[in-house]
């Protein structure tokens, strides 16, 4: 893909971001550096400029190490950014092709390829989940749990069960009538990945290779995050456990590699690979090759069912299938965010706008870059617009 300089690069700039940096090293500080490479067309190139410095800003004030950030334009052109350090040790930055876990944005690549089993007649999304997977040790008490359920968090299942599925004792019980209010669940969507599996006869890391990854030409996209990939993964950091000084980066510690393979958040990507993501959304569901899904699905995916106050740093938000709903000055915008062991992602994709923003960082100290890509939409929509790019809220 064709790089393009941004115009409002200047010796003067280079030279002023030049000195910060010294200074910073001087001062034992965080280095963020300024390297929002612009992509395919030049389109926003006299807004970009305001959302780099407050990603910045962002960065030293939350003490990110490092960030990958997305961008689709209204006319589809996008953009990608790299901020910052992977490894602070060797002070190496992060680099645009670096994989990027993504965290619970997994879930609605898990929404999509259950769709696509509907449109095929395999799936029915108001059946009850136990007649397709009849073993599954659920308690039950206040009523049958469908896949609409599951796909909604409205299961009355709790949060988490790390060891479901593995340990025969273990068999979690619902705590209220399903259908009837959102409660986040991770476990809801291993058990989704699970039938997809069943479904789909295969392992879930190809029912997303071929039903969603290959169809965007999402390459640099792994399905499922091993050894081997996070070696090709920014180095990340956590807070030690314990540490009273949690979200201060002089208190995070590398992060060593592991093992996801669950729908709840298994998926590790690129900033130019959830570009092509998040144009897909924008789309519709179509997709580089293809059709992901039908305008019906998608029309299913984005039906905001559950009220869900407060979710993904939205006041106002309703839960899809595998996807936040909010309305946000009168646009209707999906959005996610991410939170792995030593990752944190947020992507915001303004439907009606037409503009889409992903981040992620390299560490996990509490928080999601969601102000960033909140104002990312902002700055993208000024310019679709022609009108002056918004002054960002203060950073909390």
């Amino acid at each position: 893909m064709k790089v393009a300089v941004n115009r409002a690069w200047t010796r003067r700039r280079f030279l002023r971001s030049a000195a910060q940096m010294m200074a910073a090293l001087a001062a034992g500080g965080t280095i963020v550096t300024d390297a929002l490479a612009l992509q395919d067309k030049q389109s926003g190139l006299d807004v970009d400029p305001a959302l780099a410095q407050f990603s910045r800003q962002y960065m030293q004030a939350k003490h990110a190490p490092g960030m990958t950030l997305g961008l689709v334009h209204s006319d589809r052109s996008t953009a990608t950014g790299v901020f910052g350090l992977s490894d602070r040790a060797q002070n190496q930055p992060v680099r645009p092709e670096m994989l990027f876990e993504v965290g619970s944005i997994s879930k609605s690549f898990c929404a999509l390829s259950l769709l696509q089993m509907h449109e095929e007649g395999k799936l029915d999304l108001q059946r009850p989940v136990l007649e397709y997977l009849p073993t599954l040790p659920l308690e039950t008490p206040h009523g049958a749990i469908t896949v609409h359920h599951l796909l909604t968090h409205s299961s009355g299942l709790p949060r988490n069960a790390r060891s479901f599925m593995i340990d025969p004792d273990v068999r979690p019980v619902q705590t209220f009538k399903p259908g009837t209010k959102f409660q986040y669940s991770n476990l809801g969507f291993l058990i989704l990945g699970k039938l997809a599996e069943t479904i789909d006869d295969r392992p879930y890391a190809t029912v997303l290779q071929e039903r969603i990854l290959d169809p965007l030409s999402m390459t640099a996209t792994q399905p499922a995050i091993s050894i081997e990939v996070c070696r090709n993964e920014a180095q990340s950091y956590v807070t030690p456990h314990g540490d009273s000084r949690r979200g201060h980066d002089a208190a995070l510690k590398i992060e060593p590699p592991h093992v996801v393979r669950t729908a709840a958040g298994c998926v590790a990507s690129t900033a130019a690979d959830m570009n092509r993501y998040m144009t897909m959304l924008l789309e519709h569901g179509n997709g580089a090759k293809k059709r992901v899904v039908s305008e019906e699905s998608f029309a299913l995916f984005t039906t905001p069912y559950i009220d869900a106050p407060g979710f993904g740093d939205h006041k106002e938000a309703y839960y899809g299938y595998g996807i936040g709903i909010s309305t946000v000055d009168g646009h209707k915008v999906l959005h996610h965010t991410g939170g792995m062991t030593s990752f944190a992602s947020s992507m915001q994709v303004d439907l009606d706008g037409g503009v889409a923003a992903f981040a992620s960082i390299n560490a996990m100290q509490g928080y999601r870059p969601t102000p960033v890509t909140k104002y990312a939409l902002q700055v993208l929509r000024a310019a679709a617009e022609k009108k002056p790019v918004p002054a960002p809220e203060a950073i909390a």
